[in-house]
């Protein structure tokens, strides 16, 4: 036995372990002796919520194993819930005892809404409504199976169930049911109401900006064609996670032996705020991500991601949109071709809504001009498949490409105070093979750069096709870089300028 098992064994009493685990197993042999279905699922629920302690107490090292053991934990939990939810249930049946039977059920419906709970992020409007109506499917179903065969006993049963203080507080309020009934209809429209204005007065009144988006997962069974965004806010870069950190150190000092100096020591759904930079016409751009409130121009009001918003992503409630059925996939395409924009609305307290999704067309990208490096060749590593490099540095330049002077012009390497150098490189091969720039287009902050491969007849060496390109790099924060026509052996890949 490990040595961590056995410390964790001993720190949980084994003794008293070991004679639980005893006990259940010969409550279950004993059931099955005598037949006694119910005490045998006793037994089993026993042995099964022991195994949820045990596996919970376990110190193993290393992420993957505690993450499976968790995994495992969750899925043993759900099953015992559910038999001691169903015993309950077959115990108040076969007694004729509405207490267990309630109960039983109690127990589903509370394991059903927690289910709900811990999932509604993934589930959308379509899929919330399920569950809900699932709840009421099962409280009928219930109530018709106990009715049936048990009236009689029902009748007896309910002055019993009910306590009497309950009967008491309930007592001054049944001359009143009627307002009261009236009173909370009312005010669930109200609710109801209030959100659907509060959803609506971006769309109304909201200063309209287009952005540029990526769409993931267009097609969901419960939801339909239900695209999924993300922008390029959310993906914080190193330097602008440091820059929160000490705005929250400022904000919020903690003595030194509890400062962590990482993003990790701002809470989830902190307030971030991020500037909308709107041109004339065209794609708005993205200032730096500030815990402070601007005080002039337009900004998203986001949040710190958390559950399913993790990895340091924000969030600003216009990350998901219901678009027609049938049209998933050519917004999928748009996608791969870094063509898609969200029109959003933003209110001036930075509240935003989605007003819908657009073709990124000729009129919206501006082109930008670039030039060839040349009088260098590439001396970089053959990879084996077709990839794009960012180069921003003079070292990471050097170690890539190599001086050619050519009739004697020397070889003269880029300014990359101004300029960045983008390198597509495909693998070694023996054909003719050509690497073409086909377009080169600024939307907003990011660069669309599209290349076309042309391969050729067969040759009797082999080389490393590539072609690069320097372009200014002043306002730019992304780089998309795609190929036009080809067998998706490179999916568009983005990178992200150093600050």
């Amino acid at each position: 036995m490990p040595r961590e098992f056995g410390e964790s064994f001993l720190r949980h009493d084994h003794v008293y372990t070991l004679a639980t685990a005893a006990l259940a197993g010969w409550a279950i042999h004993r059931a099955r002796v005598r037949q006694d279905s119910h005490a045998a699922w006793m037994g089993l629920i026993a042995l099964l919520t022991l195994a949820v302690g045990l596996l919970g107490a376990l110190d193993l090292r290393g992420f993957r194993e505690r993450e499976s053991v968790w995994v495992l934990v969750t899925a043993i939990a759900n099953v015992t819930t559910l038999l001691l939810a169903v015993a309950l249930i077959r115990q108040g049946l076969a007694e004729s005892r509405l207490r267990p039977y309630v109960y039983g059920a109690l127990v589903f419906l509370t394991w059903l809404f927690w289910r709900y709970a811990d999932i509604e992020k993934e589930l959308g409007y379509l899929g919330m409504a399920m569950i809900f109506l699932l709840l009421g499917a099962v409280l009928f179903v219930l109530a018709k199976i106990w009715r049936q065969p048990r009236e009689p006993a029902l009748v007896e049963a309910m002055p019993e169930f009910r306590p009497a203080w309950l009967e008491t507080r309930i007592a001054p309020l049944l001359p009143y049911r009627r307002p009261l009934l009236a009173g909370a209809i009312a005010l669930q429209v109200a609710v109801l109401g209030w959100m659907v204005y509060e959803h609506s007065r971006p769309l109304a009144a909201g200063e309209r900006h287009l952005l540029l988006c990526e769409p993931v997962d267009p097609r969901s069974l419960l939801r339909g064609d239900y695209v999924i965004l993300s922008y390029g806010f959310q993906r914080l870069t190193k330097d602008q996670q440091e820059a929160l950190s000490k705005e929250w150190e400022q904000t919020h000092p903690e003595p030194a032996q509890d400062r962590q100096g990482s993003y990790a020591r701002i809470p989830d759904d902190t307030l971030v705020y991020i500037p909308l930079n709107r041109p004339a016409h065209g794609v708005s751009s993205f200032g730096e991500p500030t815990l402070t409130k601007p005080a002039t121009g337009a900004f998203l009001l986001a949040r710190k991601g958390s559950g399913n918003w993790g990895r340091g992503e924000l969030r600003a409630g216009i990350e998901s949109y219901y678009v027609e059925e049938g049209t998933g996939l050519k917004w999928e395409k748009l996608r791969n071709q870094s063509r898609l924009l969200a029109e959003v609305a933003v209110l001036p307290d930075g509240r935003a809504g989605l007003v819908g999704l657009q073709e990124a067309t000729a009129e919206v990208g501006v082109a930008v001009p670039y030039r060839r490096l040349e009088n260098h060749f590439y001396q970089g590593k053959n990879q084996g498949y077709l990839r794009a490099d960012l180069v921003t540095s003079r070292e990471a330049f050097e170690k890539a490409f190599h001086p050619a002077p050519l009739n004697g012009r020397n070889a003269v390497p880029p300014d990359f105070t101004q300029d960045c150098l983008i390198s597509v490189v495909d693998r070694e091969t023996d054909r003719q093979t050509t690497i073409a720039i086909v377009s080169v287009e600024r939307l907003g902050t990011e660069l669309i750069v599209t290349f076309k491969v042309t391969r050729g007849e067969k040759q009797t060496f082999t080389t490393i096709p590539q072609e690069s390109i320097l372009v200014r790099k002043e306002g730019l924060r992304n780089i998309t870089i795609r190929e036009e026509g080809g067998a998706n052996r490179m999916i568009p890949r983005r990178l992200t300028l150093p600050r």
